[in-house]
């Protein structure tokens, strides 16, 4: 017997789920690993043109939205706010609209700041300036250790410039419920829970598997000309047999920032060597950050994978999770 489907739809405190039942053709939620905000996408026909007049969103419309099966847990999506609408209509047909909602406000995320250097800033202070710019929390259980030497910030939005030094310190920047959450890559691999999807719970896969490109080895050096020595560190993947060695001379003050910016430039580089996508039945345990196993792929199976994107598409004709697996050594 086939599970019954339920979604709840909430626009600013308000439960619309009965009035939008009819007239919601797609609605899909999309979650990042990192860097991107959550996404929610919503189209449906509005057969009495209400979104021309009374029912038109304003920007930064609060949209919650939660999925589940009858019987079980639902999952909470969380809060968007809406960044833009289409409209669109024909004569043979009524008025088409289309809402897309973020996991922050649109209006504060897209800001460019002023050009700004730091020779040296500690990860934190560097992540409260900007964060502050943003108007966004930051998750009280963030990774917010390390330091950043020789910051450029040129033409960058806060949430950019926050992504591209979390990865210089090896560090995966996420937004969950408007809160920025900042954690470190060896953190992935303590996950207690493993979900494991087996072949015969998947409609359609896509693998791409590029030899050209590999890395297997990073050495990060510089001469300290005051001190006269060189500072050196690297890094090695254990998982990517026969690839390449690549060194780098880059400025860093110790041996571990070396290591650790080896560390990122390898599964920066390394991050689409395999790329996989998975289509199953609708599934609210497929999130992004979800430390995967799969069965029923031969030689793939024994990689360790982590979620870095999944889509929950529902429309009139169902309801599919799509995701998209990295190995975890190489994101």
């Amino acid at each position: 017997m086939a599970k019954k489907l339920i979604t709840s739809l909430v626009y600013q405190d308000k439960d619309i789920t009965s009035d939008m039942s009819e007239s919601i053709v797609s609605l899909t939620y999309n979650e990042y690993l990192e860097d991107s905000s959550g996404e929610l996408s919503l189209t449906l026909v509005d057969k009495h043109a209400h979104y021309l007049a009374d029912w038109y969103p304003d920007t930064d419309d609060k949209i919650e939205l939660s999925v589940g099966y009858q019987g079980e847990t639902m999952m909470y999506c969380g809060s968007f706010y809406v960044d833009y609408v289409t409209l669109s209509a024909s004569r043979s047909g009524g008025l088409v609209v289309t809402l897309r909602a973020l996991s922050n406000y649109g209006s504060t995320m897209n800001n460019i700041q002023s050009d700004t250097n730091y020779q040296q800033i500690s990860f934190k202070n560097f992540v409260e300036k900007q964060s502050k710019l943003a108007n966004i929390s930051i998750h009280k259980n963030s990774q917010l250790d390390g330091e950043l030497t020789d910051v450029v910030i040129k033409n960058q939005t806060p949430l950019h410039a926050m992504g591209l030094q979390a990865k210089r310190l090896n560090k995966k920047m996420k937004m969950e419920n408007k809160e920025l959450v900042f954690y470190n890559h060896s953190d992935l691999k303590q996950e207690k829970d493993i979900l494991t999807i087996p072949m015969q719970d998947i409609i359609s896969y896509n693998i791409k598997d590029k030899a050209q490109g590999k890395y297997s080895k990073c050495t990060v050096s510089h001469w300290d000309a005051k001190a006269g020595v060189v500072i050196s560190g690297k890094h090695e993947i254990d998982t990517i047999k026969n690839g390449s060695e690549m060194i780098l001379s880059q400025k860093v003050t110790n041996e571990k920032q070396a290591q650790e910016q080896a560390k990122s430039w390898l599964l920066e580089k390394n991050k689409s060597a395999l790329e996989m996508e998975i289509v199953g039945v609708g599934n609210t345990e497929w999130l992004s950050g979800i430390y995967t196993k799969i069965e029923g792929f031969g030689r793939f199976d024994i990689n360790d994978y982590i979620i870095t994107e999944s889509k929950h598409n529902i429309s009139r004709s169902g309801y599919t999770t799509t995701i998209k697996l990295g190995i975890l050594d190489s994101v």
